[in-house]
């Protein structure tokens, strides 16, 4: 039904992190890491001929081994990281060339480095102003062995509705936020582990659908990545009831930070 969700730690890039942007305004970077898509960070004066480098140092080293680059115009350009002594590729290496799409995932090897570099050297549009909307430099918490049988998403409105003295409707919305319900059948015991290493953790995280092979349908796509809270219960059961040793079957509720 779906290609094997991921759960990664918060972005490692956030408010204590270090900003030197060729040309966009460093004191707007936290439109990078606010979890909304629709905002966009812009360079000042670039064209094509112009590269826009933007060095981001974090607050620590920290283990990456993922980037999603959301709801940018990239078409040529590349991220590398802070060896210790140089700039290195990730491997396979993270890198743009004639890219027509607005959203990208990455995963390469683990590396641990203190700071990345975005490189965007054309745009789609010839020569626009750069733009990128979420940069999410990432930490996977692990894998589950067993994709879930079951992924289902509410979206769910923050609004408002009021009956006037006349009878009438009054309505509105502030906003939509994500929750969904995720089963296991026979889930294995190493999953069902991680699922409550994942409880007991008591952060929130972020939960990929899609697991970076985006499908068209809405939860699902590339840019669907959810920070989530753990809310529910781990709530295994004996999928036959009094029957031992035929699996456990697990559900969880995650909800949309």
């Amino acid at each position: 039904m779906v290609a094997k969700l991921k759960f990664f730690d918060t972005n490692r890039i956030n408010s204590q992190s270090g900003f030197d942007f060729t040309s966009a305004d460093a004191a707007r970077a936290d439109i990078l890491y606010d979890n909304d898509n629709s905002n966009r960070l812009f360079s000042n004066g670039s064209n094509d001929s112009t590269p826009e480098v933007w060095i981001i140092e974090f607050s620590s080293v920290y283990n990456l081994d993922a980037l999603a680059v959301f709801n940018h115009n990239i078409k040529s350009g590349n991220v590398q990281y802070w060896g210790g002594a140089a700039w290195v590729n990730f491997s396979p290496t993270v890198n743009w060339d004639n890219n027509t799409a607005a959203n990208n995932y990455f995963s390469f090897a683990r590396v641990a480095t203190k700071k990345i570099r975005l490189t965007m050297n054309t745009t789609q549009t010839a020569n626009a102003e750069k733009f990128v909307g979420q940069l999410r430099a990432l930490t996977s918490l692990g894998d589950l062995l067993k994709n879930p049988t079951e992924v289902t998403p509410k979206l769910t409105p923050k609004d408002f509705d009021y009956t006037t003295a006349n009878g009438g409707s009054v309505y509105g919305i502030a906003g939509i936020k994500y929750q969904a319900t995720v089963k296991f059948n026979n889930t294995p015991n190493v999953d069902q582990t991680f699922l409550i290493g994942l409880k007991i953790r008591n952060k929130p995280f972020y939960f990929y659908p899609c697991g970076g092979e985006g499908q068209t349908d809405i939860t699902f796509r590339i840019d669907d990545m959810y920070l989530v809270n753990f809310t529910g219960a781990v709530s295994p059961k004996l999928a036959g009831k009094n029957l031992f040793g035929i699996g456990i079957d697990t559900s969880i509720t995650l909800k949309e930070v």
